[in-house]
């Protein structure tokens, strides 16, 4: 499952609760005793849009704190700088956790000040291990900010388990990043997460395609194209040529996670590749909202068909939590 504007709900319903009447700074009415805090060091992006990045946090170590078995039902709470604690739902100022300010104070969304989120996600929201959700308030964090945030989880008895956030901005960066292959038909594409149908521009190795499929300029293929003696298919995961049409705008083609041609919206689709029949030639490539995941790699395949030639162009595309600069083109198997 995943969770898309989160924190833009949780806005609308801070500003409830405070209109119905919601302490600000609730008091400390648990007496459970606490672990030693676990630090985690994150670092996440700058954002003005309630992005979220998810922490999974070890579940063998939050067991331990709890005798080597998590409890059926945890509670999710916040520790100011003075150590108050607010636990529970009660006491959220964010709809799946807290608002805090850039010295660690627990806050509203409205107060000033306020700069990051940390939102707690398990069962009931649908993820199997339990997970932190971290983001900004829009326009409250610049590049180079530090936050030292406590949070925990507790049984809401005994014992808390509390986590020591040492969170730093960096700056947003690019999103994706491409790299050509040595054979010059492959092309390793880096995407994080976008919720937009966002594209990244892949642009082709003309020489080396036009070599391949026996022309002497990209143009010749635009003009092969719209004679009709060039053809432009996809190509599914078994290498079987899929020729009933395009499945996504102009000369494209959406892919399920297994590389075979999908219709939009059909089952498993993930990621999609376009050419605009122009040159130079390029294609975009993208994601179905929501349908990917950082870690998901996928390979789709493409081709030029002109009589007995046909000229195959293979996009790798890994799904990435950021585009740092040890990337580059995956020569690996597929």
């Amino acid at each position: 499952m995943k969770k898309s504007g989160l924190a833009y709900v949780s806005f609308l319903m801070a500003l409830l609760t405070v209109s119905c009447g919601k302490e600000e700074v609730p008091g400390d009415e648990y007496s459970f005793i606490s672990k030693d805090p676990i630090a985690i060091d994150v670092n996440v992006k700058k954002n003005d849009s309630y992005g979220i990045k998810k922490v999974e946090l070890n579940e063998t170590e939050l067991a331990s704190a709890f005798g080597g078995t998590l409890p059926d039902t945890l509670l999710f709470y916040a520790v100011n700088p003075d150590g108050s604690k607010l636990v529970g739902e009660d006491h959220y100022t964010a709809e799946y956790g807290f608002y805090f300010t850039g010295s660690g104070e627990v806050c509203m969304p409205s107060a000033e000040g306020c700069a990051y989120f940390i939102e707690y996600y398990g069962p009931d929201e649908g993820y199997a291990h339990p997970t932190l959700g971290i983001g900004q308030y829009p326009k409250a964090c610049e590049a180079g900010d530090t936050a030292r945030l406590t949070v925990g989880l507790t049984d809401g008895t005994v014992t808390g388990q509390p986590f020591t956030l040492n969170i730093t901005v960096k700056p947003a960066g690019d999103w994706a990043a491409w790299f050509g292959n040595a054979d010059g038909m492959t092309y390793t594409v880096y995407e994080t997460v976008n919720t937009e149908y966002k594209a990244l521009e892949v642009f082709i190795n003309e020489t080396t395609l036009c070599s391949a499929l026996g022309v002497t300029s990209s143009s010749a293929i635009v003009t092969g194209i719209n004679n009709k003696s060039i053809q432009f298919i996809g190509i599914n995961s078994d290498l079987s040529p899929y020729t009933t049409g395009y499945t996504a705008n102009n000369y494209g083609f959406w892919f399920d996670a297994n590389g075979n041609v999908c219709n939009w919206r059909g089952t498993d689709c993930s990621v999609y590749a376009e050419w605009y029949g122009a040159v130079p030639i390029s294609f975009s490539i993208g994601q179905f909202v929501e349908g990917v995941e950082v870690g998901d790699k996928f390979t789709i395949r493409m081709a030029f068909v002109k009589g007995d030639k046909t000229a195959t162009l293979t996009f790798k595309i890994r799904i990435v939590e950021e585009i740092t600069d040890d990337l580059g083109p995956d020569e690996g198997g597929l």
